[in-house]
């Protein structure tokens, strides 16, 4: 189960079905979704020469060009296709849309054909974004604050994303749910109804042991997002965002010019694809290797002496190029996030976060934590999120809340700011979680926690948390996820564990479960995972979603 290899298929078979010269006609999400997959040197190869936007104004006309059209079924994009048919700016037009076709959107699109430039029309399901091998999104915004009148358009928008990834990846599963949330039930229940409709579509060979989905809900585990991170595209996220692959550099004044935005992508830039899931302090010995193997092949470039030489030289540049680059951009981030690291105090304040992830220990901690509140180096941001932590892990036990707040607002914390730790507790507090996210429903579970800490030791106290999800896999895999909490809504429990499982978070994902999900695939060579949710969160990306719970502005 490969997401990127599954849309690259899509890509390609679109771009071949049609010889000549082409236009690759696109709207705003799937421009996205093809470029996340391809780059456009690779598709350029495939005899595309053009990139446009369906609502993009005053294309020119090429009728010597065919325009290969992939874009979602919306009724903003039929309305775009019609005004189009009037006035046809290409000769041919080879339709695919990325999800299922409704009988009434084809018979207004043929009305409206009046010129017959229309060769073709094909459903292909590439209706998500693929950030890696084993991970999607559908960069959707905005779930979490849903009300019951607004929840439609966003709901829907879920269920193709899920449906489109179960028909890419040819899969019809059981299911089993998060199961006390009301919005993952929603979920799966219009994508039952969807697949109702047309069940042939799902129709897919039978295995003796189903492939499963498990639908989860960001609520379950609301520590996650809030936490540093300490792997590079998780770190590069956390610090910076990467939206579609790319990174935004422009507000540090430090960074050249021409890399305020880079491509970060594992399918096309295979030093980033070694290194992704690499810990901060391993990163520093790579990258240190990235510039020795540069350097190395730099003075032997200068060494140009001989028509051979020359021969060489000119066979080499456009990968040496491409190489220094890779060189520029990578160091570039490493600096900028050692800088960050340091500036912000990040490893103690990563101490911290992880002992009120995985520890008890209350008058330990709020000494800790007011030492923060102390230090003037530390982000009103970073003294929220530690304060949120605290809230979360003492939430039904003595705590200090109340003058945590006002220490807050101290230190010149905006009041709106400081409400989210409430708004917080609202949404996902003790009451409102399913699952067991800090482990203190089991005394057996404790025992066990408190001796792998002690076995473990101080190298790992940055990364020693484990996202909910892991737990829950865990227990899939050895057939002992409880069924009162997370129950089959479709099918029926099996001898066998799953081999081949998709996990969807409704609220968004996180790069650490997308860690954690790498890592299962790496360890367990049987089983095959691949995690997808409405969007992938870092910290201020959570808690701008918590804010819109009340229409609190968070930036």
């Amino acid at each position: 189960m490969n997401v990127i290899q599954a849309i690259q298929d899509y890509v390609t078979k679109m771009v071949t079905s049609a010889s000549g010269m082409k236009c690759l006609l696109l709207d705003k999400e799937t421009a996205g979704m093809v470029s996340m997959v391809y780059s456009q040197s690779q598709i350029i190869q495939k005899e595309v020469c053009l990139f446009e936007r369906i609502d993009a104004v005053n294309r020119e006309t090429m009728l010597h060009l065919k325009a290969i059209a992939f874009l979602r079924p919306t009724s903003e994009n039929l309305r775009a296709l019609q005004e189009e048919l009037k006035d046809p700016k290409y000769g041919e037009y080879h339709l695919f849309f990325s999800n299922i076709v409704k009988n009434s959107f084809l018979e207004e699109l043929a009305e409206a054909d009046v010129h017959e430039v229309i060769q073709q029309v094909h459903e292909f399901f590439a209706d998500y974004f693929a950030v890696n091998v084993d991970t999607f999104t559908l960069n959707l915004e905005g779930i979490v604050s849903t009300t019951q009148s607004d929840f439609r358009p966003l709901l829907g928008r879920a269920v193709d994303g899920l449906s489109a990834c179960l028909l890419s990846l040819k899969k019809q599963p059981s299911v089993r749910v998060s199961g006390k949330s009301q919005m993952v039930q929603k979920v799966f229940s219009e994508l039952q109804n969807r697949i109702n409709q047309d069940p042939s579509l799902f129709d897919f060979k039978k295995t003796d042991t189903p492939p499963l989905l498990l639908i989860l809900d960001r609520v379950d585990d609301p520590v996650t997002p809030l936490l540093t991170q300490w792997t590079y595209q998780a770190m590069v996220h956390e610090i910076f965002g990467i939206q579609n692959n790319r990174v935004n550099l422009k507000k540090h004044v430090s960074v050249k010019k021409e890399l305020e935005e880079v491509i970060l992508s594992p399918d096309q830039d295979p030093w980033f694809k070694q290194t992704m899931y690499m810990n901060f302090g391993d990163l520093g010995v790579k990258i240190k290797e990235l510039v020795d193997e540069y350097q190395q092949k730099s003075q032997s470039n200068q060494k140009i002496e001989t028509i051979d030489d020359i021969k060489r030289f000119v066979e080499q540049f456009p990968e040496f190029k491409k190489m220094a680059g890779n060189v520029s951009k990578h160091v570039t981030l490493v600096s900028e996030l050692s800088k960050a690291v340091e500036e912000r105090c990040l490893l103690e304040i990563s101490e911290l976060e992880q002992e009120l992830a995985n520890n008890h220990s209350h008058n330990e901690h709020l000494e800790m934590l007011r030492a923060f509140f102390r230090n003037p180096k530390v982000k009103t941001s970073d003294l929220l999120r530690l304060t949120m932590l605290y809230a979360l892990r003492y939430e039904t036990s003595t705590n200090d809340l109340p003058n945590l707040a006002k220490e807050l607002e101290a230190a010149n914390v905006e009041r709106g700011k400081v409400e989210l730790i409430n708004l917080l507790l609202n949404y996902a507090g003790a009451s409102k979680r399913g699952g067991d996210l800090f482990g203190t429903k089991s005394i057996f579970k404790r025992g066990i926690k408190s001796l792998q800490r002690g076995l473990k030791g101080v190298q790992n106290i940055y990364t020693e948390h484990k996202p909910l999800v892991k737990t829950v896999l865990d227990q899939i895999l050895v057939n002992k996820l409880r069924s009162d909490e997370y129950p089959y809504v479709q099918g029926s429990p099996t001898r066998d564990a799953p081999s081949d499982i998709i996990v969807f978070i409704i609220g968004g994902i996180t790069y650490e479960e997308s860690v954690a999900i790498h890592q299962f695939n790496v360890s367990n060579p049987n089983v095959r995972i691949v995690l997808g949710g409405t969007s992938v969160h870092n910290s201020s990306s959570f808690l701008k979603e918590i804010a819109s719970l009340r229409d609190l502005d968070y930036r």
